[in-house]
Parts: C-alpha cells; sequence; structure tokens
C-alpha cells in the first residue's frame, strides 16, 4: 500500500465555503475509501447498529437499493451486543435478550455489511459476566433501576477487538464475498455511571472503542473496511461549526445538515452512479 504525507488543515471553513466538502474528501477520508464504488442496482445492503445504519438504511432504500436494517440503540450498542446479534441470526446462538430485541432480518443475496459499533463502557451483573441489555428505557428511572441491579465499568481494548474480529468472521463464514464497512457512531453517550464525569467518561468509551476497531481492521483481507463518519463530526464540530443541536434536535443528536454530508459522501464513494449519470458526470 502506497504511503501519503497528511497536513492537517489549517485554513478557516465554514459550513458554506466551497471547499468544505473537498477539504473532508481530503483529509477525513482520504484514501480509506474503495478505489471503486461496492453496491450496484441490484445490491442488497444490510445495516446493523444505530445512528449510521439507520440513516444510510434510509437513504440506500430512497436511492432504490435493497436493505435489511436492524437498530440496536445507542445505550446497548457495543461490540458484544453486535457479536451477540450475529451469533443469533447467523450461527443460531439464541440468547433470550438478543431474542427479546430483534427479529431476524432477511440476508438473503447481501453483498454488503454495515457494522455501526456506539460504547465500550458496559454493564455487568454480580458474578462478573457481561450484560448486552440492562433495560428498555433511555429514562432517568430505567437507569436508576439497572444501576440497583447491575455495575456500569469499561472494558478494554483487547476484549473489544476480539468482539469486532468475531463479527466479522461470523458474516465471512457466511458471506465470504460479502464487503463489510465498519464505522463508530459519534453520539455521545447519554449517561454513565462511576467515579467520570460524562465527558470523561464518554471520551474513554469511544477512543477505547476506535483503538479496538483499528487493531480489529489491521490484516483484514481488502473487502472490510472503515468509514470514518467519528472523524468526519469530530472535525466538524471542532473546526467548522457546531456539529450537534438545533432547533430541531437536541444537543445529543447531529444537526441534519451534518448527516446529509456523511450520507452523501457515502453514497459518492460506495454506490455505483447509473451509467447516464455517470457518462454526464465525465462528460
Amino acid at each position: 500500500m502506497a504511503r501519503h504525507l497528511f497536513g492537517f488543515p489549517k485554513r478557516v471553513i465554514g459550513p458554506q465555503h466551497p471547499d468544505l466538502e473537498a477539504v473532508i474528501r481530503e483529509s477525513v477520508i482520504g484514501p480509506g475509501a474503495p478505489a471503486q464504488p461496492l453496491i450496484g442496482p441490484d445490491s442488497k445492503v444490510a445495516s446493523f447498529g444505530s445512528c449510521f445504519a439507520g440513516e444510510i438504511a434510509a437513504a440506500l432504500t430512497k436511492n432504490g437499493q435493497r436493505v435489511a436494517n436492524s437498530y440496536i440503540a445507542e445505550r446497548y450498542n457495543s461490540a458484544f451486543m453486535m457479536d451477540a446479534f450475529l451469533a443469533s441470526i447467523l450461527d443460531g446462538e439464541s440468547t433470550d435478550a438478543v431474542d427479546t430485541l430483534f427479529t431476524k432480518p432477511d440476508l438473503a443475496d447481501v453483498s454488503l455489511f454495515i457494522l455501526t459499533f456506539g460504547m465500550s463502557l458496559c454493564w455487568f451483573n454480580a458474578n462478573g459476566s457481561l450484560v448486552v441489555e440492562p433495560g428498555k428505557s433511555h429514562a432517568e428511572e430505567g437507569l436508576i433501576s439497572a444501576m440497583r441491579r447491575y455495575t456500569m465499568r469499561q472494558t478494554s481494548v483487547e476484549q473489544n477487538e476480539a468482539a469486532i474480529r468475531s463479527c466479522i468472521a461470523r458474516i465471512s463464514k457466511h458471506f465470504p464475498q460479502a464487503h463489510i464497512v465498519v464505522t463508530l457512531s459519534p453520539i455521545p453517550m447519554l449517561a454513565a455511571v462511576g467515579h467520570n464525569s460524562i465527558m470523561v467518561a464518554n471520551t474513554l468509551s469511544k477512543s477505547t472503542l476506535r483503538i479496538a476497531i483499528d487493531r480489529a481492521l489491521t490484516g483484514q483481507p481488502e473487502n472490510v473496511h472503515y468509514w470514518p463518519s467519528y472523524e468526519l463530526v469530530n472535525w466538524y464540530g471542532g473546526h467548522v461549526e457546531s456539529a450537534f443541536g438545533s432547533e430541531t434536535v437536541d444537543s445529543r443528536h447531529l444537526k441534519p445538515e451534518v448527516i446529509d454530508i456523511i450520507i452523501r459522501l457515502f453514497l459518492d464513494y460506495y454506490v455505483a452512479k447509473p451509467a447516464a449519470a455517470a457518462a454526464a458526470a465525465t462528460s
């Protein structure tokens, strides 16, 4: 693989700057996207997770693609929950938590899987076993109820790497020709229980998971990809304008215009344009 030298963009760029998208392509996405689109007009895509997985499923459906989407709520969207979910739907290793949360999606003819992971700060029961679903409520009373029964603690990079590798291996076993796109949700945690503030806890949770993703993807075949939606949001929010909160969404949710950028660029890199459109773009 060719080596590249990248410099951090120093220009001041606002949300309406004509070079905004070009800077994202060069400095955020870089050479990590596939050289050729992976999704054709007849392709079927499966998207699992929260946030990006749901948004891209809606966009692909609108684009005419066949999509199988399974939403995994942010409050338990860990690599461990994803692995348990895939173990159930692909390998028949059912568990009560997974069986009560999800229906089995139709995965016939899927050629690309999108896995969005969200957190590595997880709940454990009294005997030290991980609890993939502590409760069914985002509300404060749901969290308080979970606190009475479980302990929340940070999982390790190694544990998350193993779970992510297991997710990839399960898909590759059943769909050896399929492409897999891994992404990290930029949505911050709702709440944390422990000795750190929510900001510190969220940073530790996301950082651990991001390192685990990087390690898990090291040495993977060329059909496994990373899409930097997390990095795009971090750069945009720190150097362009606030990426979160508006009159229509709260401070934990992305502005619609930021979601539009992420989705538009993903479609541009991953979805093949119709022949007529492609010809017009090159003429």
